[in-house]
């Protein structure tokens, strides 16, 4: 049975929310977000301890959808820089088609201050998706300029690509969002030929998305040995896998990481590591 359709049956016995009620209540487009990096083979006992608190977001009997971003960027990547610096201040810029969706598409501008990620978007055609159309370019300046004032408008591009699967959950107190991504794939857009990078094909994101840092998702990662991810952006894994990247120090341990879950097919209790003569990333306690 493939991973989807295992998913979807776990998912089954959770509580559903509709998207109306998940926006209306627990859309932090200001929040907090911590992120776990977890073998997609993990995900049902992972959501199986969540059941109890949380509820699946279910669009017309779906609960697992299709996700299609292309980021823009400058010539020079500025923005993976910025996340690669550890600088304060980050920007993202990016469309997002909702393939479930009939006609979903959004433009979206993402700012990370400190611990604090605020998401900007208006909706836009699908036939715009991955384009920097006149209102596009407007809604990016006008945001760049609010955020950077005394900055020169950097001129942007398409340049990465990723698809992947997702599904939400939701507190039932309406403090935390998770979403779960899995098959995940990284699309360069800048080279001559575009081809996926499927190395984590079988890795799956955990993201916790709250206005806290104490969160129920985190206990229950806490009780699986499941630590926090230290820097794990796709749209920075698929700079850095399609070779576009000068360094990568902060990204490493999640290269590691990566690497782990990969060879040992996720993290397990420490004993069992042990046991095996398994050797876990630094800090991954």
């Amino acid at each position: 049975m493939s991973t989807t359709n295992v998913l979807c049956e776990t998912l089954e016995n959770f509580s559903s929310i509709s998207l109306e009620e998940l926006n209306s209540s627990a859309s932090f487009l200001d929040r907090i977000n911590t992120k776990y990096l977890v073998h997609a083979h993990q995900l049902p006992d992972i959501i199986h301890h969540l059941k109890q608190h949380f509820s699946v977001l279910n669009i017309k009997d779906k609960t697992v959808f299709s996700y299609d971003n292309i980021y823009l960027d400058t010539k020079e990547y500025l923005f993976y820089q910025q996340h690669e610096s550890w600088s304060s201040s980050r920007t993202k810029v990016r469309t997002r088609h909702y393939l479930d969706a009939d006609n979903l598409a959004f433009f979206e501008y993402k700012h990370k201050a400190g611990d604090i990620q605020r998401k900007h978007r208006f909706q836009c055609p699908v036939a715009e998706h991955g384009k920097l159309t006149p209102s596009g370019m407007k809604f990016y300046h006008e945001l760049w300029q609010d955020i950077y004032p005394h900055k020169e408008v950097q001129y942007i591009f398409p340049s990465m690509w990723t698809r992947y699967k997702r599904f939400t959950l939701c507190s039932h107190n309406m403090k935390e969002r998770l979403t779960i991504d899995f098959a995940i794939e990284l699309i360069e857009l800048r080279g001559e030929n575009k081809w996926a990078i499927k190395i984590l094909d079988g890795v799956a994101i955990v993201e916790s998305k709250s206005m806290s840092h104490d969160c129920l998702s985190h206990r229950v990662m806490e009780q699986q040995w499941i630590p926090k991810a230290k820097a794990c952006s796709k749209y920075g894994l698929g700079i850095y896998y399609h070779n576009h990247a000068e360094t990568r120090k902060k990204f490493q341990h999640t290269l590691d990481t990566i690497d782990f879950i990969n060879t040992c097919g996720g993290y397990a209790e420490h004993e069992h590591l042990l046991l095996n003569n398994v050797e876990m990333p630094v800090n991954a306690s």
